[in-house]
């Protein structure tokens, strides 16, 4: 089987790396937010902050 050789367009480089930067700051801020969740959700399993908040408001 042959290898595909299809080549970047010079012209779209750029945009291409523009994109994949985007595409890390994302990938790295939705894995950030998911460990915030779980985090809180074990803190909230042991001390209860989600009760507390709740009664100030």
């Amino acid at each position: 089987m042959t290898e595909n050789d299809q080549k970047i367009d010079p012209e779209f480089a750029s945009e291409y790396l523009h994109i994949k930067s985007d595409l890390k700051l994302v990938v790295i801020g939705n894995v950030v937010f998911l460990a915030l969740l779980v985090g809180l959700y074990f803190a909230n399993q042991k001390y209860a902050i989600l009760n507390y908040l709740e009664k100030l408001f």
